[in-house]
């Protein structure tokens, strides 16, 4: 019984490591970063994606950044309780605007929500994002998370919305 309570500790707060570490602003290698396409797509680069955004809420909001004002307002709301203080990233807001996508609270750690691309359709700016949740054999972290990425795209004035699409991902 003890062995069974120690490994499910040691699990734990491994699992709180590595989203301690992953939260760090460090984007993974499975994000995808999209490529300039004639069908209308953007170009974006991550500048920031993670599982802990202090814009905090109970539902997924989209939040898009034109000037440098909103840019450091938007900044100083997500980056909120944590430390070091740093000045956001510099964006050339000339030709570049930042869009931030931030998910609702979720229950545990193992989420994530990120940015698959960026699409002109019609008069309007469309951010699709991936919602991924892991499945019910899935040994995940248990805390409170905002899955976030925040991305620098080619600037434009068109309305913003997204799309989410979900998909559960099951552990062996």
């Amino acid at each position: 019984m003890m062995r069974l309570v120690a490994a499910a500790t040691l699990l734990t707060l491994g699992g709180l490591l590595l989203a301690a570490c992953e939260d760090e602003g460090s984007s993974s290698g499975t994000t995808p970063t999209a490529a300039a396409v004639e069908d209308g797509s953007l170009a974006f680069d991550t500048i920031e994606q993670g599982d802990q955004s202090g814009i905090q809420g109970d539902e997924a909001v989209l939040e898009v950044a034109r000037t440098p004002e909103e840019w450091q307002d938007l900044w100083s709301r997500h980056r909120a309780g944590r430390q070091p203080v740093t000045e956001p990233p510099a964006v050339d807001f000339a030709e570049r605007m930042v869009v931030a996508v931030i998910d609702g609270q979720q229950p545990t750690g193992g989420h994530t929500f990120y940015v698959t691309a960026i699409e002109v359709v019609g008069e309007r700016l469309v951010v699709r994002v991936e919602r991924s949740v892991p499945g019910e054999a899935c040994v995940v972290a248990s805390m409170l998370t905002w899955p976030f990425h925040v991305v620098e795209t080619a600037k434009s004035h068109l309305e913003a919305g997204f799309d989410v699409t979900e998909t559960v991902f099951e552990c062996g």
